[in-house]
Order: structure tokens, then C-alpha cells, then sequence
């Protein structure tokens, strides 16, 4: 028995030690599988592709990954801890066709031993999605990320570092356009060096087309180039056109001479358009922060929706054109706004001597502040290298007919020698500059101000009065008439008849006997009418319609209401002249109470006929009944 067992030990070991050999094969195969899924498709390679096949979707050849088709892949860095690598990657799927590429964690910078751009776009269009932290550095010349005019679209949860060489961090390269550029998701981040847009235009280049939808976007342009937009636009190339923020939370800055968004170095800017999203955007000095580059107008800036801040450099709009530039074509209808002219820059409208035209606000919350000399809405300071008035600096066909307004110009300090040295306005808050030797025209037909000075008396806002047929009034909302005192209705209708006349029979005067018309709107309001009086020669108002014979001053006031809709409209005031007669026609002496002499119809003991005849009648009916019972007593006193 005993040794029946010693027998079968050597087998039991054998099999024993095949067990282990096993398993440390399994575990080998295991950990190539892996380091060769990790190495991708060949050892050295910098980047790892996931999905697809090589010499079909992809190639790996001379440091640059070419992306060829359609087929969805995913690239990421074959080594994680790896520092970053100078491979670059290259799409070029063919006219007509979207590559579909996620970055995940790719770390690229290159360097002069393999230059050009980091990420590019050669043919067709690109759907990025970026997960993980990526960056994208490109060597002079060369945007970080480069699509030039092919459609490209970023999206994800990762963030995105592009920084261009001499070029647009992400756009165009050197002396190319970048256009057609849509960001829906993740952190993106867009540095373009001198002199290219964080996204746009690289060297003397346009940025056109730009459209973000969300995700947290920073763009800082370089030296003579936008935040987003154009870059050095000598020759009127620099341009930026069609650019739509509908959300997200979007931050650009521009280089010297250039817009947070719009146009580069002498570059122009048109057909802006916010709708949504939390915007920030900073001009460079002499650039607006959204309009014009330096000497570029910005046009065409429709904000709808929104917080937008913009803030224009030294001598430059807010909102509008940079040094030099218009303002023009600016509506504002929703969101919250706050544009701050830099120095001798409107808020919203023109640079230093640039006009401000066509600026329409028709709802959201705009606070407006002038630089000094220069409007809060309108034109520049209109004043010279020499700080003499100029041509510029004009404001016309602004129209306000909604929205909350704050609109504060340009404040410097006037020495003032019996107070002191105080600091006053020295431009319109609404129109033209301090030295502008042209005013324009302004139009208020609704809104809500914060004008401090509320001159009621004067009917104005913000020292204009508003169009015929509208009037100041005090805004009653709770929430809101602290930061907003002032509004601007349509006036009521009322109109009195002229000369009243009336017999006395013991009743009062009617209220339709004095009033033609009175509405709110469309809906009748007589009933609101209040009246007061005052005798002939006297001062004292008193309340009522008058019933005793006398010759008055009537006031008729229709308050503040509302028509059936509940629409207001402002209180309406008209005075006239009443007089009361005996029937008859005694005590009917008095001129009316301004001291007019008395209409020819009514010298002399006449009464008017104005209006109904029948009241005149009646009188010579009345005349000759009297006449005719003193006859017959004389008739019978003879007999």
C-alpha cells in the first residue's frame, strides 16, 4: 500500500508543476494582449487608435495619423504618462464626407524637427468629440487646431487646449480663413498668437461663420487678432461675419487693436447675433468689445437673448465700432446687457469719432455707459486729436420702445468754483458726443429709465422728451421702480370742446357737455375723467363741474389706466372756458377766465350756438311768450 502511494507521487507532481506552467502562460498572453492593444498597431507609435483598420480608415506614416474615412474612431495617447508627443494628426476623409474622431487625453505639440499644425482638417468636414484633457500647440504658421473653411464641429465633456504659432488657435492658418466652426459641449480653450483670432482668421484673415451652442469656451486672440472673429485685417481683409452665441458660457478677449468678437486690426464686423448663453467680451484697445477692430465699424449686432458684457478698449464702443468706427444697425430686444465705451467710446454706437445709427431697443436690461465726452447710446466723443469738435460723434435714429435703460455718458470733471471741483455729464446720454456738431435724432415711444432726475414738469428722459404722443410717467411696479423710476406710456386721449356754453336749470354741467372724447386706446373712459374749476379772475381750484350762472376755467384729467387689453397709457390734461346764463340772459358778462375777450357769437348778451341750436330757440321762444303776457296786462289794465 505503502508503496503503491511512493509510486504515484512523481505523476501528481508533474501534473501539478503543468498546472502552474499554465497559469503563468495565461497570465504572459494575458499582458501581451494588452501591451499590444495599447501599442495600437505598430511599437514607437505615439498614438493609439481605437476602432477601424490601418491602410483603410487610417494611416500611421512619417509622424502624422491620417484620419482617411467615416468609420468612427477614437484616439488617445499610447503611453498616458508619456510627455507630449510631436506626431500630428491629419483628417482628410474626401470632399463630402465627415470624418467622426474622439480625442481622448491627446497631448500634441510640434516642434521644428516635424512643424505644422498639431490637429488639421485637409479635406471634407470633422465631428470632434473630446474626452479627457487634450492640447494641440502648432508650430509658427499654423493654427492648433486647423480647419480653414472644411465644417467642423466640437462637442463632449472633455476639455480642448488649441494654441496657434503666428495663427488662430483654432481656424485658419497663416494668410487663411477660419469659417464654419460650430462648439456645442465640453471646455475649450482657443490662444491665437500674433497676429491670429483665438477662433477665427489667421494672418490677415477673416473669421465667418462661427457658431457656439454650449460648453464653457475661452478664445484669446493674439496681437492685432480677435477674441473671436478676424485677425490683422490690413486691406480690408480681418473681417468677421456671421458669428451666433445661442448658449453656453463664452469668454473673448481681443489682441491690440482688436474686437473680443468681431472684427481684427482694421478689420469690420457684421451680422453678430447672441441669443443665449453667459458672454463676456473684451476689446483690445482702440477695438470695440463686440463690433469693429481699430478704424472698423461694427454692424449688424442683434442681440435677443443672454447676459452679455462688452466692454470696447480705449477709444472704442462697448458695443459698436472701434477707434474711428461706426456704430450702425444694433438691435437689442432681450437678455441682459451691460456695454461700457472706453474712453471716448460710446457705449453702444460709435468710436471716438464714429457715429452711432440705426440703434434699436426694444426689450431685456441694458445698462449703458459712456466713455469720456461720448454718449451711452449713440455717437463717440466727436472730438479730435486735439480734443476739438469734430464731424463724428454723431447719434441718429435711435428708438427706444421698450426694455429696461440705464444710459449714462461720459462723466469728467468740471471745476466748478463755488462748489468745488465737481463731476458732471458732458454729453447727451442718448444721441450725439460732447464735441459732435451735428444732433441726431432720438425716438422714446416705451421703455423703462433710470433717470435720476425724473423731470416731470419737463416731460423728459434723460433731458429728451419723448415722441408726440407719449409722456413720462412714474413707473408704479414694485419690483422694479427703485433701479427704474421712469417710463415712457402713450398718452391717453382726451379732448374738451372749446367755449362751453350752457343755460342754468338748477342741474349740473355733464361731464359730456365738456368732454369730446376720452379713451384709453380703443376703450372709452369718460367715467375716469376728473374735473376741477376755477371762477373768472380767481386761483382757487376746486373740484366738480360748476352748476351756478358764471363764467369759468374748466380742467378736465383722465388718469393714468389701462384699456380692456391691459395696456397703459399715461394721464391726459385739457383745459377750457364755461359759462353759465340765466335763462334769461341775465348775468352773462364775463370774458372767458384766461381773459380772452369773449367769442363775437356771444358779446354783447348773445348766446353761441355752437353745437345743438335748440338751446338758442328755446331761449327766443321763452322771449316772446314774456312779451306777449305783458301785452295782454297792458291790453286789460286799459280796459
Amino acid at each position: 500500500m505503502g508503496a503503491s502511494k511512493a509510486a504515484e507521487r512523481p505523476g501528481l507532481r508533474r501534473a501539478a508543476s503543468a498546472v502552474r506552467w499554465a497559469r503563468v502562460l495565461l497570465v504572459l498572453a494575458a499582458c501581451c494582449a494588452l501591451v499590444l492593444a495599447r501599442t495600437a498597431y505598430a511599437d514607437g507609435r505615439a498614438l493609439n487608435v481605437l476602432g477601424g483598420q490601418e491602410g483603410v480608415d487610417f494611416t500611421y506614416e512619417g509622424g502624422v495619423l491620417t484620419v482617411l474615412g467615416e468609420t468612427p474612431l477614437t484616439i488617445s495617447m499610447a503611453d498616458p504618462g508619456a510627455p507630449p508627443t510631436d506626431d500630428g494628426i491629419a483628417v482628410d476623409p474626401g470632399e463630402g464626407k465627415t470624418a467622426h474622431v474622439t480625442i481622448d487625453g491627446v497631448r500634441i505639440e510640434r516642434t521644428g524637427e516635424n512643424p505644422g499644425a498639431a490637429f488639421s482638417v485637409a479635406s471634407g468636414g470633422l465631428d470632434l468629440v473630446i474626452e479627457g484633457e487634450n492640447s494641440l500647440t502648432s508650430t509658427f504658421g499654423h493654427a492648433g487646431l486647423r480647419n480653414g473653411e472644411n465644417p467642423l464641429a466640437i462637442s463632449g465633456q472633455g476639455s480642448l487646449f488649441a494654441e496657434g504659432g503666428g495663427a488662430a488657435g483654432i481656424g485658419g492658418d497663416r494668410k487663411q480663413n477660419g469659417s464654419n466652426i460650430t462648439i456645442a459641449g465640453g471646455t475649450v480653450t482657443a490662444v491665437g498668437n500674433e497676429p491670429g483670432a483665438g477662433i477665427g482668421g489667421g494672418f490677415m484673415s477673416s473669421g465667418s461663420n462661427i457658431t457656439i451652442t454650449g460648453g464653457v469656451v475661452t478664445a484669446r486672440g493674439g496681437k492685432f487678432g480677435a477674441g473671436i472673429g478676424g485677425s490683422y485685417g490690413y486691406d480690408l481683409t480681418g473681417n468677421s461675419a456671421d458669428v451666433t452665441i445661442t448658449g453656453g458660457e463664452v469668454t473673448a478677449i481681443g489682441g491690440y487693436g482688436s474686437a473680443g468678437i468681431g472684427g481684427g486690426y482694421w478689420g469690420f464686423c457684421s451680422n453678430v447675433v447672441i441669443e443665449g448663453g453667459r458672454v463676456t467680451a473684451q476689446g483690445g484697445e482702440r477695438a470695440a468689445g463686440i463690433g469693429g477692430g481699430q478704424d472698423g465699424g461694427g454692424n449688424d449686432i442683434v442681440i435677443a437673448g443672454g447676459t452679455v458684457t462688452a466692454t470696447g478698449g480705449e477709444w472704442a464702443a462697448g458695443v459698436g465700432g472701434g477707434f474711428n468706427g461706426d456704430g450702425s444697425d444694433i438691435a437689442i430686444s432681450g437678455g441682459t446687457v451691460t456695454a461700457t465705451g472706453g474712453s471716448e467710446g460710446a457705449g453702444i454706437g460709435g468710436g471716438v469719432v464714429g457715429d452711432g445709427r440705426n440703434i434699436a431697443i426694444s426689450g431685456g436690461t441694458v445698462m449703458a455707459y459712456g466713455g469720456d465726452f461720448a454718449t451711452a447710446i449713440g455717437g463717440g466723443s466727436g472730438l479730435d486729436n486735439n480734443i476739438r469738435p469734430c464731424s463724428g460723434g454723431r447719434g441718429s435714429n435711435i428708438a427706444i420702445t421698450g426694455g429696461f435703460v440705464a444710459a449714462i455718458p461720459g462723466q469728467t470733471s468740471d471745476p466748478d468754483y463755488a462748489q468745488g471741483p465737481v463731476i458732471r455729464p458732458i454729453a447727451q446720454a442718448i444721441g450725439s458726443g460732447y464735441g459732435s456738431l451735428t444732433y441726431g435724432d432720438s425716438s422714446i415711444t416705451g421703455g423703462f429709465f433710470a433717470d435720476e432726475a425724473r423731470d416731470w414738469a419737463g416731460n423728459t428722459v434723460y433731458g429728451l422728451a419723448p415722441a408726440p404722443g407719449y409722456a413720462a410717467a412714474e413707473n408704479r411696479e414694485e419690483a422694479t421702480k427703485d433701479a427704474f423710476p421712469v417710463r415712457v406710456l402713450p398718452v391717453a386721449t382726451l379732448e374738451v370742446r372749446a367755449d362751453v356754453q350752457r343755460v342754468c336749470d338748477g342741474s349740473a354741467v355733464a361731464a359730456s357737455e365738456v368732454v369730446s372724447a376720452a379713451r384709453y386706446g380703443g376703450a372709452d373712459a369718460l367715467d375716469a375723467v376728473a374735473f376741477e374749476y376755477r371762477e373768472a379772475g380767481g386761483s382757487d381750484w376746486k373740484a366738480g363741474l360748476p352748476e351756478d350762472v358764471g363764467t369759468y376755467r374748466v380742467r378736465a384729467t383722465l388718469p393714468e389706466g389701462a384699456d380692456a387689453g391691459g395696456a397703459l397709457y399715461a394721464a391726459a390734461s385739457a383745459e377750457t372756458d364755461l359759462a353759465i346764463v340765466s335763462a334769461d340772459g341775465a348775468d352773462r358778462t364775463g370774458d372767458p377766465a384766461d381773459g380772452s375777450p369773449a367769442p363775437a357769437e356771444r358779446r354783447g348778451g348773445g348766446l353761441a350756438a355752437t353745437g345743438d341750436p335748440s338751446g338758442a330757440l328755446a331761449l327766443i321762444a321763452l322771449a316772446c311768450a314774456v312779451s306777449a303776457a305783458a301785452l295782454l296786462r297792458t291790453a286789460s289794465r286799459r280796459r
